[in-house]
């Protein structure tokens, strides 16, 4: 499968905000070299979600996680995927780059 990511933050409506990836290349070890930029104005109701998707943006999940925005650290970070129902998947994770922009 040649997944995708999903990648929004919720929170109020002028903090909302969604992107997709383009198609990995290859299923196992797929990688993304994709940048996101997010504008917050209530960085303490925000949630960051993550959702892995096999094929198209209406494809199966194939793992997802929602961090609240105020945990986010600035840096590498892991982010551990998790099933559908929650449960944690294992060796399934994001390596992610992230860094906080003033105005």
């Amino acid at each position: 499968s040649r997944p995708l990511i999903q990648v929004a933050l919720h929170g109020i409506s002028a903090d909302c905000k969604s992107f997709e990836t383009k198609q990995a290349k290859q299923g196992f070890k797929a990688s993304w070299s994709e940048s996101f930029t997010f504008t917050t104005h209530f960085t303490e109701l925000a949630l960051l979600s993550f959702v892995v998707r096999n094929e198209s943006s209406t494809g199966a999940v194939a793992g997802q996680k929602v961090i609240p925005l105020d945990a986010v650290r600035p840096g590498y970070r892991v982010i551990p995927l998790l099933s559908e129902d929650c449960t944690p998947l294992d060796h399934s994770f994001l390596f992610c780059h992230f860094q906080w922009l003033s105005k």
